[in-house]
């Protein structure tokens, strides 16, 4: 979703204490997605001017996920856009320390992840399919997750030359990942 552009300092911050806040509560079936798992590959960091952090969760974790943003004083997005379920994304208000959140609702079907809110279908996401698993990575002394198959995400979603950095947005396609 399309907002306020923000610092790559304060997207790093909120992703931080996003990540911390999900694996403090033991929640480990995310990943990062979109323009922050593009900035975290190429950059090894968020990206300057992107204007939210993006991770896709397993759906049932709606619940939970929207009560720990909220006692963790996050004020949450009321979307109630025609055609579009709300339950598929929790997005965040931007404050002074933290930009917005996407947080995408996935529907986790064998080894592919469907996108509940952008209708979009992640194939060959799980390290390992039986118990759902997403590659580790250690990022600013915490586990964060990326999906199995990143870099044909990336190619698929922002082209063949996403590894270089550009002045504009990069386009981007919203077909089978």
């Amino acid at each position: 979703m399309t907002g306020k552009k923000e610092t790559s300092k304060k997207l790093n911050r909120t992703l931080l204490y996003l990540i911390t806040l999900l694996n403090d509560n033991n929640i480990k079936n995310w990943f990062v997605c979109y323009g922050t798992l593009l900035g975290l590959v190429r950059e090894n960091s968020c990206i300057d001017n992107d204007d939210d952090i993006d991770i896709i969760i397993e759906k049932s974790n709606y619940d939970i996920i929207k009560k720990i943003l909220i006692e963790n004083n996050f004020a949450i997005y009321s979307l109630n856009l025609r055609g579009y379920n709300s339950n598929h994304i929790i997005k965040t208000k931007d404050t002074s320390d933290y930009s917005s959140i996407d947080i995408y609702m996935g529907d986790y079907i064998n080894n592919n992840v469907k996108d509940l809110w952008n209708n979009l279908t992640i194939k060959d996401c799980f390290l390992d399919t039986e118990n759902k698993t997403f590659i580790e990575k250690k990022w600013n002394e915490q586990t964060i997750y990326y999906p199995n198959n990143y870099e044909r995400i990336l190619i698929n979603r922002y082209g063949k030359e996403w590894k270089i950095k550009k002045d504009k947005k990069i386009p981007q396609t919203m077909k089978e990942l």
